[in-house]
């Protein structure tokens, strides 16, 4: 593991407890019967205020992301930068980039999350209501979705809506339990709006005695897995950016200063072994020459300035003059 990986690694572990507590601080905030009658009155200015959401944003995700997150991804770009200068003995000056750093963050990272949030509660709220399920569910639901992504929030509705037809369809048979037959309907009815994980363990819960109480803990259970998920492909993905953007931003302003050789050039690298994927091997070959600065990579997923080209991409930038050697 080198200095970059170890650098990623810390940022990651701070991007991923921030969001967890975020969430979590904002979930336990909302009064869900409030909420509730909200829903069932079909109040959207009041459901809107009631989960903090204004103009397609989830306002305390964004406020608490923009004052808890940029100043730590922010230390993470500095580090990085220092850490290139150093490595090439050329000269940086971190402070010079902050302003512009903290609008391109909240603009591509802590909006985005804050607009998902929004899209993944409202839509879960809309879906829920078409299939009429009763407005305290919907609202304990609408909460529970602030953390996912909205195709993550719509299989949690879908497991719910097997869940509940497989409940009502079990309490009218004398032994409480589904035939083969009913089970498969039920799940086949949805089985595209879910991921494999899902679908197993709601055919698992549905060969056996059902109850209120244990479909309920396994519903918690999938959302809780997919929050945990995303918010550490979230954070991987970021922290990783956070550092490719910092060295970049160092070799720009070597450049400038000329504290880096006019010739020299950044090359695109690879791990170099089994796991790396076809479309990343490619790039180092579609680049031969290097790149200079405000010249992106030629990729075969189109051109980007850095790593990551992809979420757990483990490409390196390596930075030297053209005829040097790799």
């Amino acid at each position: 593991m080198d200095d970059l990986d170890i650098l990623i690694a810390r940022l990651t572990a701070e991007f991923e407890d921030t969001l967890h507590l975020i969430f979590k601080k904002i979930s336990e905030e909302i009064d869900i019967d409030q909420l509730a009658h909200a829903i069932a009155a079909h109040d959207e200015v009041r459901i809107a205020a009631i989960l903090s959401f204004d103009e397609g944003l989830h306002q305390g995700i964004d406020s608490d992301l923009n004052n808890g997150l940029l100043y730590a991804l922010i230390g993470g770009i500095a580090f990085a930068m220092k850490g290139f200068a150093q490595r090439h003995r050329s000269r940086v000056n971190p402070n010079g980039e902050v302003e512009q750093l903290m609008a391109e963050l909240r603009r591509n990272v802590v909006e985005p999350l804050a607009r998902r949030a929004y899209e993944a509660t409202t839509q879960t709220i809309s879906r829920m209501q078409r299939l009429n399920f009763n407005a305290h569910e919907i609202a304990r639901s609408a909460v529970a979705a602030l953390s996912l992504a909205p195709d993550q929030a719509k299989s949690i509705v879908y497991m719910r809506k097997a869940v509940r037809e497989a409940l009502q369809a079990a309490s009218a048979l004398p032994e409480g339990e589904l035939p083969p037959q009913a089970a498969k309907t039920i799940l086949d009815r949805v089985q595209s709006h879910l991921n494999a994980a899902q679908h197993a363990a709601l055919r698992k819960a549905f060969s056996g005695p059902l109850d209120e109480t244990t479909v309920q803990k396994l519903l918690l259970r999938h959302t809780r897995a997919l929050a945990s998920y995303r918010q550490s492909v979230i954070a991987r993905q970021e922290a990783t950016r956070a550092v490719h953007l910092g060295e970049y931003l160092a070799f720009r302003q070597g450049k400038a200063n000329r504290s880096i050789p006019r010739d020299a050039r950044r090359f695109w690298r690879t791990r170099e072994d089994e796991r790396v994927r076809h479309t990343h091997h490619l790039v180092p070959a579609m680049n031969a020459d290097g790149v200079d600065v405000g010249e992106p990579f030629q990729t075969p997923l189109g051109p980007a300035l850095y790593p990551p080209l992809e979420i757990n991409c483990r490409c390196r930038v390596d930075v030297r003059r053209p005829n040097a050697g790799a």
